[in-house]
């Protein structure tokens, strides 16, 4: 047991400490930063990934009215950032198709076969 503790807290001391030529290749990196955070290819799992080393807490509190998330984090620094995020509704979704695309489906299956249907829709994806 005693072996195993002095193993973790050389980790520990080891995964704090950057020497001065690591610092200097992180640098340049939080410049862009931003530039990787926003990129559209950009998945979740990186975004998490970058948030979790310097995020100390999340507190998470739902309003029934208006029906939204209110998120608290919690940074190093001390200074608390909030944000409001909308609630979705019962029987809501992202993946929600638009009123104009029901609307010429309607029309179109008056007229047009599935199969004459489905081949310009997935053309247009």
């Amino acid at each position: 047991m005693a072996e195993v503790q002095a193993h973790l807290a050389t980790l520990a001391r080891r995964r704090g400490a950057i020497d001065d030529e690591q610092r200097q290749r992180l640098q340049p990196l939080g410049a862009d930063l931003a530039v990787v955070w926003q990129h559209p290819t950009a998945p979740v799992e990186l975004q998490k990934r970058i948030v979790r080393p310097v995020l100390q807490e999340l507190i998470i509190d739902t309003t029934q009215e208006p029906p939204e998330h209110r998120l608290t984090l919690h940074w190093p620094g001390g200074v608390p950032t909030e944000r409001r995020v909308p609630r979705q509704r019962v029987g809501q979704h992202r993946y929600g198709t638009a009123p104009e695309v029901l609307e010429l489906l309607g029309a179109l299956s008056k007229v047009c076969q599935a199969q004459t249907i489905a081949a310009p829709l997935k053309r247009l994806g």
